[in-house]
């Protein structure tokens, strides 16, 4: 089933520099998929009209139906996706949990019970009730990319997007936290769109996404 559709997308900066043009993508909830393409190809642009960080050129995308430009953007970008990125973003002062209640707080979850269900969250990516107690700098960077993917899921958001979400951690712990993605589509009916640089990343998802080099000088 679609739950997020791109029809006809393009996009140029200062509607000069073309850098995506005329994508017709469907992802579909419990499914995994990987974008690749070369250096400047588009791949953290797509990402964000995805995550309505910016509005296409051309085009429409929607969510589970909807438009999702005609949708209150912070209401999507904190109930309807979910995003992860390469350098975590996570507040350094905080603890994982802290950092994972307050995405919730922010997200203005209904849950009575957020601590309970933050541990919860960290738990299910793997991090013990110590780690979940500690400074976000006291953990590796594994664990960090798993307080990261904890917070994206915390608000029961159907779609995680994730920009390159292994690129800072070697090959090992890159694939559990692909393990963890992966998990989050096939058994939890999550979509969950990867960007990446990594053909093993690429190949262990269910469909990829080769974007073409529409601007020769290039734009991430």
């Amino acid at each position: 089933m679609s739950i997020l559709t791109m029809e006809n997308v393009s996009f140029a900066y200062d509607r000069r520099t073309p850098v995506l043009r005329n994508l017709s993508i469907q992802f579909d909830q419990g499914g995994a998929y990987a974008v690749v393409g070369r250096s400047g190809a588009g791949k953290t642009t797509l990402l964000s009209l995805l995550g309505h960080l910016m509005r296409p050129t051309m085009g429409n995308i929607f969510f589970d139906g909807r438009n999702i430009f005609e949708m209150n953007e912070y209401f999507y970008r904190s109930h309807c996706v979910g995003l992860v990125f390469q350098n975590y973003n996570l507040l350094p002062r905080l603890s994982a949990l802290e950092n994972v209640e307050l995405s919730m707080n922010i997200a203005q979850s209904g849950s009575r019970h957020k601590q309970v269900d933050a541990e919860h969250y960290l738990q299910k990516m793997g991090l013990t009730k110590a780690q979940a107690n500690r400074r976000v700098l006291k953990l590796s960077g594994g664990q960090q990319q798993r307080v990261a993917i904890a917070r994206a899921i915390s608000t029961d958001a159907k779609v995680i997007l994730a920009d390159e979400p292994t690129g800072n951690l070697d090959k090992q712990t890159g694939m559990e936290v692909l393990d963890l993605m992966l998990d989050l589509a096939h058994n939890e009916g999550k979509c969950v769109v990867i960007v990446t640089h990594a053909q093993d990343i690429a190949m262990r998802c269910d469909a990829i996404f080769k974007l073409p080099l529409v601007n020769p000088v290039g734009v991430a």
